[in-house]
């Protein structure tokens, strides 16, 4: 599978939310404590809060400028 982003980023000006060492390191955050026997809605909810965050943090510094 492979996507491309590229009409939706030239008609929508679309552009990803988190770099991908970001988006890695989020994957790598996840599947360690569930092989480890962690809860993975848990994780899920407190990554998708993390995600909020950062998404709420760049909008606010987005209007700001």
């Amino acid at each position: 599978l492979k996507l491309d982003c590229a009409k939706a980023r030239s008609v929508l000006g679309w552009r990803p939310a988190l770099s991908l060492s970001d988006t890695l390191s989020m994957i790598v955050d996840w599947h360690q404590p569930v092989a480890q026997g962690g809860e993975p809605r848990a994780i899920t909810y407190s990554q998708l809060d993390e995600y909020r965050n950062r998404f709420h943090s760049a909008l606010a510094g987005a209007h700001s400028q």
